[in-house]
């Protein structure tokens, strides 16, 4: 599986996103690799279900017996520009004093996104720290007491923790 994914990777890296999309549509989809790969709870689970259902029982159970901490971080991976500043501060706002928010994206650097695309068909917005960072904007500079962008120890997800004063 990690060699699978390492080639995914490679092969993304080195062509554009028009020309990756056909790979995984007229390539990755038809291949009888897939079928193989599907066996695996999570891959099928994650393809098959409904775009944009938050809820799915079945999968959150699944991902909880391999989690130390279950959380959901794939919203910010679903909205894009505006509509996620806006969500931020929004989400800022209610926050009591002292608070913090923190909140996830997937970095576009992580080598995983390849084997979501072209087995499960999920194609997000993906955010490196720089663009975490600009979630913030919206947010009034004098309610926010800190901000600081980091990531996970496996370098997939980017995460934004907004402080408030």
């Amino acid at each position: 599986m990690r060699q699978l994914m390492a080639r995914l990777h490679a092969a993304r890296l080195g062509m554009g996103p028009a020309q990756w999309r056909v790979v995984c549509r007229e390539l990755v989809a038809p291949h009888p690799l897939r079928a193989l790969v599907h066996e695996s709870p999570l891959t099928r689970q994650a393809h098959d279900k409904p775009r944009g259902y938050a809820g799915d029982p079945e999968l959150l159970d699944f991902i909880y017996e391999l989690a130390a901490l279950p959380a959901h971080t794939g919203l910010y991976d679903h909205l894009r520009g505006d509509s996620a500043m806006q969500l931020t501060a929004s989400l800022f706002r209610r926050l009591r004093p002292r608070g913090r928010l923190v909140l996830a994206s997937s970095a576009p650097d992580s080598p995983q996104i390849a084997y979501v695309e072209a087995f499960m068909d999920w194609w997000l917005s993906y955010r490196a720290e720089d663009a975490m960072r600009r979630l913030a904007a919206a947010v009034p500079k004098q309610e926010l007491a800190g901000l600081r962008v980091s990531r996970d120890p496996l370098e997939n997800l980017v995460f934004l923790e907004l402080s408030r004063g």
